[in-house]
């Protein structure tokens, strides 16, 4: 007894099923004087031998073709006293094994066997028996958690395959995208650039196009890059102001086709920076165009920044179609919509990539909505590249600037 509550103690601390079996056998050979001893665990219709003094580590056999598997299937020790003379043990003829005992781990559904060898044919004593299968009821909680654990283990890294194989594809898929897109938009450039177009009016609604798939494309590498660790910044003091204004000049056409107000107060200065201008532009595009989409024709939209807690927060504000209170814990995930309208739907990837870029640059992103047609909020904090102790309120600003009316 003591030694099967040394083996249980010993059991508790082990962490892989080698491990679990080394211990098992060493506890078998200790307590049965058998010349050998072997862990079989089950897999499928196949049994694999984990640790065996005899047929050897990862022999793996039909869970039909052993003696092992016999145990397992009918759920019930056997003793064997000549291998030579019992079918069940084709797997230990010829070797030094001429008499055994085996005996499943077993709950409800057996996942592994248990054995004593002995190089001599006579029957296994009743206490042979016995302790293999003390043994064996003292291992199935040992087992059982490996097991599970070991699956778990194995979900993880196939898991981790297909991610790295997903984010390759994303990547090889956005480049092979975005070559023959470049030639596209250059023959219709030099198209416009010829004049005397009599398909201007289908030119133009191509061009539009193409020019909506290749923000597609960029926002598909982005991901790609941003999941792979990949993405790069190229950071400098910026005013936050200059940051606003690119990313509305991308977001123009969209804002004009839509028919909104904007209404946008950023002060001019001091509200700098240490930001990548380009990425923190297209975080800026990617919210008003987002907004613009969202909001009925003729909306309006607030883009207004101030200072809060020695950041600059920068708040896009609309009177859309608003956002469901059970989509907003996941709005910044990937391939997460804003919207449970599958007609106004993206690709779902636009709003991780404003958050990665946030947080890459040491910030955070966040989104509120009184619920479906209540408009939206998006508010980016930014870290200052000095502390700044004044602090002046977002919702009633001193100059509120009118971008344009459509």
């Amino acid at each position: 007894m003591e030694a099967l509550l040394d083996t249980s103690r010993r059991l508790a601390s082990v962490q892989t099923l080698e491990e679990v079996a080394a211990v098992v056998c060493g506890v078998v050979r200790q307590l049965t004087g058998a010349d050998g001893a072997t862990f079989v665990l089950r897999d499928g219709m196949h049994v694999i031998h984990v640790a065996d003094d005899v047929v050897g580590r990862g022999k793996r056999v039909p869970i039909e073709g052993g003696i092992a598997g016999w145990v397992m299937l009918h759920r019930e020790a056997a003793a064997v006293a000549n291998v030579d003379g019992d079918e069940r043990c084709e797997l230990h003829r010829g070797t030094v094994v001429k008499s055994l005992v085996m005996a499943p781990v077993k709950r409800d559904e057996p996942l592994a066997a248990i054995g004593a060898y002995w190089s001599t044919s006579a029957a296994p004593t009743s206490r042979a028996v016995q302790l293999v299968e003390e043994i064996a009821s003292f291992a199935t909680i040992a087992v059982e958690y490996r097991v599970v654990l070991a699956a778990e283990v194995e979900a993880c890294r196939q898991a981790e395959l297909a991610s790295r194989a997903k984010d390759e594809f994303l990547a090889l898929l956005g480049h092979e995208l975005r070559n023959p897109l470049a030639p596209i938009l250059t023959t219709l450039n030099l198209i416009k650039l010829r004049g005397g177009d009599p398909f201007e009016r289908e030119r133009a609604i191509i061009d539009r196009q193409v020019s909506q798939l290749v923000r597609i494309v960029d926002a598909l590498l982005d991901v790609s890059r941003i999941t792979r660790g990949a993405l790069q910044l190229r950071r400098a003091p910026v005013e936050l102001a200059s940051i606003v204004g690119r990313g509305l000049d991308a977001a123009a056409g969209l804002l004009a086709e839509r028919g909104h107000r904007v209404e946008v107060s950023v002060p001019e200065v001091g509200l700098t920076i240490d930001a990548d201008i380009e990425r923190l532009s297209q975080v800026v595009t990617s919210l008003i165009s987002n907004a613009a989409k969202y909001t009925p024709r003729g909306g309006r939209i607030e883009v207004l920044g101030g200072i809060e807690g020695g950041c600059a927060r920068l708040v896009v504000r609309d009177t859309g179609t608003g956002i469901a209170p059970a989509l907003l814990p996941r709005l910044f995930s990937l391939f997460s919509q804003s919207t449970t309208d599958r007609s106004e739907c993206g690709l779902g990837f636009g709003l991780a990539v404003v958050r990665s870029m946030v947080e890459l640059h040491g910030g955070v992103v966040s989104a509120a909505s009184a619920g479906p047609g209540r408009g939206a909020t998006f508010t980016i904090r930014l870290p200052l590249t000095d502390a700044v102790e004044s602090e002046a309120p977002l919702d009633e600003p001193a100059a509120l600037g009118e971008l344009g009316t459509a």
